[in-house]
């Protein structure tokens, strides 16, 4: 449960494949101590740089994968911030949460972030990795940067800090150019980056957190659309025409389903339940290999090497 809030309060969202350190992606997936440790340390850096500024209440959301696996050492999480674990975001409905937050603070933060699908950052992907989809609003291709800033400004609250590769911080600066936007490594393509310093980075990012303090009310909140015409672009038929099934989804083709409301809590909704949809089928390929096969270890082998051939070789093609 999130506490109320003081004069100003801060939510510092995390994601992981634009955190400084992470160059590799088999980095991304849970149990890896050498990830966590990163992304601890880049958000004690940013807390920091808000404590110096004068922000005392700062929540710090774990947000990376779907699991209840954790990215952050809470061990070693500058105790100046409340974590909101993945695990107590699985115990709570996760939109009720983000209303229950959005609520509460003044501003947000995204550390970490990564480009959208066809960006070609580095492990750029929109919400999830595979099976692979895109997504427009009116007219426009988004990714998770896109859909945050959406999520903030429905709650008339300035994203304000920025960290990710230099692709995902062009992303971010098009869509809030006043905020402080810091690059934390340079892409090379999908898999592949180059790593700034890593005390470099994280000094930057503490500079830049008590930095955007001295100017708070200069960040406005991004506008939110008074429309959202929304495509989302599945890589198979089944998932578009399971998601026409939503209702007022329409079929464009074999793998575009389209959504119009007004409502931002609407478009969410559509947008969450077509990636749960997408999820189930990815989970359903893997059943269906167990039903066939004698042996469930090596069923989960062949199927991981398949995915990951999947994922090489549409890595950077698609």
């Amino acid at each position: 449960m999130v506490s109320q809030k003081n004069d100003y309060s801060l939510a510092i969202w995390l994601d992981l494949e634009g955190i400084s350190g992470v160059d590799d992606p088999s980095q991304v997936f849970p149990a890896s101590s050498e990830y966590q440790i990163c992304i601890t340390k880049e958000t004690n850096a940013a807390i920091k740089g808000f404590k110096r500024g004068g922000i005392d209440e700062l929540y710090v959301i774990d947000g990376h994968g779907y699991d209840a696996s954790p990215n952050i050492r809470p061990d070693l999480l500058d105790r100046n911030a409340q974590l909101i674990t993945k695990e107590e975001m699985q115990k709570q409905d996760r939109k009720t949460l983000r209303k229950e937050i959005g609520a509460k603070v003044n501003a947000s933060v995204l550390l970490g972030c990564h480009a959208r699908r066809q960006a070609k950052g580095f492990m750029s992907h929109t919400r999830i990795h595979y099976p692979p989809l895109r997504i427009w609003i009116n007219g426009m291709e988004i990714g998770e940067i896109h859909l945050h800033v959406l999520w903030a400004s429905n709650h008339n609250i300035p994203t304000i800090l920025f960290t990710g590769d230099d692709v995902a911080m062009k992303e971010a600066e098009s869509l809030m150019p006043d905020a402080e936007h810091i690059v934390t490594k340079k892409s090379l393509s999908r898999n592949r980056c180059e790593l700034l310093p890593l005390e470099h980075v994280r000094q930057n990012i503490e500079d830049a957190a008590f930095g955007v303090t001295k100017r708070l009310t200069e960040i406005k909140p991004f506008i939110l659309p008074n429309n959202f015409s929304i495509e989302i672009s599945f890589n198979s038929r089944e998932h578009a025409f399971a998601c026409q099934n939503i209702p007022n989804a329409e079929l464009k083709d074999d793998s575009i389903v389209t959504y119009v409301t007004r409502s931002y809590d609407e478009a969410s909704s559509f947008i969450d339940a077509s990636i749960s949809i997408a999820k189930y089928y990815e989970s359903h390929e893997l059943v269906s290999s167990l039903i066939e096969m004698d042996y469930f270890e090596g069923t989960i082998t062949k199927w991981k090497k398949q995915r990951c051939t999947r994922l090489g070789a549409n890595w950077d093609s698609d």
